[in-house]
């Protein structure tokens, strides 16, 4: 009896101290439709909710929720505050007409310090995972603690971020991130402005189960193309030297190059016929060792020594040892997947293959702009190219020949020479 009653006298004390902190904030509040969004998806279907003859409460918390507009008798009216499961978030409210502040002069003053969190599943490829902890990295850099559940494979890719406790899948998820797909993303051609709106690293951001973000898009945008991450803590001296190791074998340069994705294969891969062609023009026209990343390949494998499957005449990587093999590489040339986008972590160049013409499926909306990347694009898009040609790097194959092995070759040969610098003699 006495354990009980200890206990509802601590989750008393929660309540009045989340009281003065929205007291002391301005008693700033949620608009109406807001209250009744969260006390629907969030509270009222949860397991610790609670309703009596007394009233409905939390029983994490021990705060009053319900749809009352008052932030006196409801915790989900005060913007102040979150959801200690980390199932909401604060929101930016509308000031409502609320008691004097007269009225809580009795609140106690010593309580919890509440800390900024939120959880959240996010079950996507690594692509998408590496876009997912650069936006997450945003939310860390403003104070927010994060928990994030991700299928087994793809926990190392959160290890850059120090604020975030990336933890396998399992049976009890957080909530689901709302990942737009991409077949359902329209970007406007002549509107580069558009391009946080049209874009799926960008257009989760600020909305739940993440919590929302003050400023401007453009500002968000920015910010969001310039983050960038490392995982070089993450690899160990032993996987390091294996690499190194395994490398010190093959001539350079080295090409890495993934040319059939795991999603949407038909869409986005280069094809048995061009996969191949593609091999032995690299490999004649650059010299280079290619090193191949693709686990299935249904043709055997030609008589060039240069050519070289990592999954099959060297090791299985994990995502670290993929990491650093990216790292090592000179050059990567890959398709709308896991590795291209991966690649955002390190500084090798990088060639992207982009086949789907038209506002869907483009690499403005599936990609962010990085220094490094080249982009191969069709000319069939040209409206949406134009605008963006610059700042995300985009070079137009041929006129109706998409996925031009010569030209996909001569491109990386350019990008394989070392830079020219011209010197600059004043005349007397």
């Amino acid at each position: 009896m006495k354990k009980n009653q200890r206990k509802r006298q601590a989750l008393w004390r929660q309540y009045r101290q989340a009281v003065k902190r929205w007291d002391e904030a301005g008693r700033p509040t949620r608009k109406p439709e807001d209250i009744q969004r969260i006390f629907k998806e969030f509270c009222e279907p949860c397991a610790e909710y609670k309703r009596s003859l007394v009233g409905m409460a939390c029983r994490a918390c021990g705060c009053r929720v319900n749809t009352h507009k008052d932030g006196l008798f409801n915790k989900l009216a005060m913007a102040t505050e979150d959801c200690v499961r980390g199932y909401w978030q604060g929101m930016n409210g509308q000031q409502a007409n609320l008691p004097d502040k007269s009225e809580l002069e009795s609140i106690e003053s010593d309580s919890l310090v509440a800390t900024k969190s939120f959880s959240v599943t996010f079950p996507h490829g690594l692509g998408d995972c590496t876009y997912f902890a650069h936006q997450l990295a945003m939310y860390v850099k403003r104070g927010w603690r994060v928990k994030v559940q991700v299928n087994p494979s793809r926990v190392p890719v959160f290890a850059a971020l120090e604020g975030v406790d990336a933890s396998p899948r399992s049976k009890a998820e957080y909530p689901r991130c709302k990942w737009p797909s991409p077949g359902r993303i329209r970007i406007i051609a002549s509107n580069p402005d558009s391009d946080f709106a049209s874009n799926k690293a960008s257009r989760s951001l600020g909305q739940s189960p993440l919590p929302q973000l003050n400023e401007s898009q453009k500002d968000l945008w920015d910010e969001l193309v310039s983050t960038r991450l490392s995982l070089d803590h993450a690899v160990s001296d032993e996987t390091w030297a294996k690499i190194d190791t395994a490398f010190d074998k093959l001539p350079r340069p080295i090409i890495a190059v993934h040319t059939k994705a795991n999603s949407y294969r038909r869409r986005k891969s280069l094809g048995e016929p061009h996969t191949w062609a593609l091999y032995r023009r690299l490999a004649k026209q650059t010299k280079a060792t290619i090193l191949i990343l693709d686990t299935a390949i249904s043709i055997n494998k030609p008589c060039d020594k240069r050519i070289v499957y990592l999954h099959r005449d060297m090791f299985e990587p994990d995502v670290i040892e993929l990491y650093a093999i990216l790292k090592r590489v000179d050059l990567i040339i890959g398709v709308d997947s896991g590795p291209l986008h991966f690649a955002r972590f390190t500084d090798t160049p990088a060639i992207g293959l982009w086949n789907w013409p038209g506002p869907f499926r483009h690499c403005v909306s599936l990609s962010l702009p990085r220094k490094q990347t080249l982009n191969l694009v069709p000319a069939e898009s040209r409206a949406i190219n134009q605008p963006r040609r610059m700042a995300w790097n985009l070079v137009e194959f041929p006129k109706n020949r998409l996925y031009d092995i010569r030209f996909i070759a001569t491109q990386a040969a350019k990008m394989l020479q070392k830079p020219i610098v011209i010197e600059q003699h004043n005349e007397r």
